[in-house]
């Protein structure tokens, strides 16, 4: 559902910074379209603003970059935290410990993401992090999840009857009825009845 939100986020920050009207700053960030260019996100180098170094520096300033790199690490940090929350204390088998060390190298791709796009993008995600993991944590603490009775399995699911899924074919009473033989028989008697 955010997916959405993020890449309707991404154009008008993006189309509000080619008009420049993201010229101010928000709270420590120089400016919610940086810190990025326009014409550098287009031709790939995102990151030209953090390297290379000159006169060792980044072009745009160690307090300016400083400033744009609080808001990816915080990006970052907050990501870790949710994933943990959010988690909660599941069970681990082994194909999820394999999925999950993947899935833990999600935050460092989104941090890198975040360098490559406008600030107000990632304000709004860190800001969405905070509400979600929020939310989740109040949920948790003051609504119990329903206590399953009867019989279930070691790893916490529900035992299901299984059933087959294929039913055995009925063959049809008249084997000479196709497809619209019915709908002509009624058109043929409507037919005649009206004639």
């Amino acid at each position: 559902v955010s997916l959405p939100i993020y890449i309707g986020l991404y154009r008008s920050l993006t189309n509000a910074a080619e008009d420049g009207l993201l010229t101010d700053g928000f709270f420590w960030i120089p400016s919610l379209a940086g810190p990025t260019t326009i014409a550098a996100r287009q031709a790939g180098t995102g990151s030209a603003w953090l390297f290379p170094f000159q006169d060792g520096a980044p072009p745009i300033g160690w307090h300016d970059a400083g400033a744009y790199l609080v808001l990816p690490v915080l990006l970052i940090v907050s990501q870790f935290v949710s994933q943990k929350i959010l988690s909660g204390n599941q069970q681990q088998t082994q194909q999820n410990q394999s999925a999950n060390a993947i899935i833990k190298l999600l935050p460092l791709m989104i941090g890198w993401f975040s360098l490559n796009v406008p600030s107000g993008l990632t304000l709004y995600w860190f800001t969405n992090n905070l509400l979600s993991v929020g939310q989740t944590a109040f949920l948790r603490a003051n609504f119990k999840a329903p206590v399953i009775a009867g019989d279930v399995s070691t790893s916490g699911a529900i035992e299901v009857e299984r059933v087959s899924a294929v039913q055995p074919k009925q063959i049809p009473s008249q084997q000479n009825d196709r497809s619209g033989d019915k709908f002509w028989a009624l058109k043929r008697a409507e037919d005649s009845g009206n004639g």
